[in-house]
């Protein structure tokens, strides 16, 4: 019985050795050097940096011979922008409002359908015609 014992104990050993190896290799092989991730990513930006320089000079030498040779699908077309100078002057702005004065010494004015404030008030008398 003494020979189970100790097989059984040296079993356990090594499955307990094994485990431990397992668990280690699995923990510290995933990470990387940070420089070398970095490196990577650089390599990785200046090669796609250079397919896309290659793929735009590709497609502009493309678009020149189709303009050769349809002048009509050429993309020149007029642009529907007007430019004007920046000139420094006052804001002013007129709104048209219906609403309702009531006074007897104070005057408020509101406005219908809007939330403002009516800062100057413009009266116009209509004639009865």
């Amino acid at each position: 019985m003494t020979n189970k014992n100790y097989d059984m104990k040296h079993v356990l050993k090594i499955v307990f050795a094994a485990g431990f190896l397992f668990f280690l290799s699995a923990c510290g092989s995933g990470s990387k050097d940070k420089k070398s991730e970095i490196t990577e990513k650089k390599t990785k930006l200046e090669k796609l940096k250079s397919d896309k320089t290659n793929l735009e000079a590709d497609i502009k030498k493309l678009e020149d011979e189709i303009a050769k040779l349809d002048p009509a699908a050429r993309n020149d077309r007029a642009k529907l922008v007007s430019v004007a100078p920046v000139v420094q002057q006052d804001f002013i702005h007129y709104i048209e409002l219906q609403g309702r004065v009531d006074a007897d010494n104070v005057v408020v004015v509101t406005p219908r359908g809007m939330a403002a404030q009516v800062k100057h008030l413009l009266s116009m008398l209509r004639s009865a015609a």
